[in-house]
Order: structure tokens, then sequence, then C-alpha cells
């Protein structure tokens, strides 16, 4: 696929697996911010150029482990400093924790690193971080692959 750029995330339960892909973004950035000036989205387009930012169409799919789409949610013009960014934009989830932990045992807090690799711990087991654009859409994506799933009438087979 063309389109495709990057996996950002990927959850593999006992029969599903939940991804979010990086896909290339089409809308201009005039489009995407139409208030800014045009000094300003030159700016932005220096930042993309020179990799100080990435500006992607967010994917989360959800698929059978033999790869059927059951659900899928996009978020076009996700503008961000690098795609952990995305996942983690509100500097509670798994990449931020992680990062803060590392600094706590470098600085050798210990009380603190015990604390934030509980955290780091709870959110890798669960899957996702709290509160973002990123834990929606694995939300919704969930949703609606048990509705589909759940609606999908079961082929019987019996014995000839």
């Amino acid at each position: 696929m063309s389109d495709f750029i990057t996996n950002i995330w990927t959850f593999k339960t006992a029969n599903f697996v939940i991804k979010c892909d990086a896909l290339v973004e089409y809308e201009s950035l005039a489009d995407i911010y139409p208030d800014d000036t045009e000094r300003q989205i030159n700016q932005t387009i220096e930042s993309l150029n020179n990799y100080n930012s990435v500006l992607f169409c967010a994917r989360v799919t959800v698929e059978t482990k033999q790869g059927e789409e059951l659900a899928s949610n996009y978020l076009g013009s996700c503008h961000c400093d690098d795609y952990d960014s995305f996942i983690d934009h509100r500097g509670i989830g798994y990449f931020s924790a992680l990062r803060k932990y590392k600094k706590a045992v470098k600085s050798h807090k210990w009380i603190e690193a015990d604390r934030l690799r509980g955290v780091v711990f709870r959110i890798k087991k669960q899957g996702f971080c709290y509160g973002s654009y990123f834990s929606d859409m694995v939300r919704e994506s969930i949703h609606e692959a048990r509705q589909y799933w759940n609606d999908k009438p079961s082929v019987k087979l019996k014995a000839a």
C-alpha cells in the first residue's frame, strides 16, 4: 500500500490484532491551518523538511489473526513532534512514563522510579494510554469491531 508510512503501535490478543499506522496526509497545510499566515505555514514546512515534526493521517484497525479487517478509524491532519507523541500527546501515556522512569533511575530517585515503573507496567498491560485522540480511536475501533463480530452470521457446518 503506497499510503503506508509506518506502524506506530500494535497490540495483539489471542484472536485479534489492533494496530495504529501512519499514512500519507494529502490535505494541504493551507487547508489544515486556514488561519495561519504564509510565514507560519513556511515554518511548519521547514519543521517537516528538517524532520523536527511529522504530518500524517492516523489509522487504527482491528483485524482477526488471519488479517480480516473488522473495523478501522481514521484521523487526518496529525501534526506532532514524532509518531510517539501522537499516541502520548497528553504526556501521561506509555512513552512519557517510560522517559520519566529512565530519568528517575539516572538521577537515582528510586521512590519516583519505582512508582513510574508501576505506571509503565499498567499502561503496557492495558495496551493504551489515557485521554488522547489515540486512545479514543482505539476504543471506538474495538467497539465497532465487537459490533461487527457479534452481528456477523456464523456458518455452521454439518457432517455429510
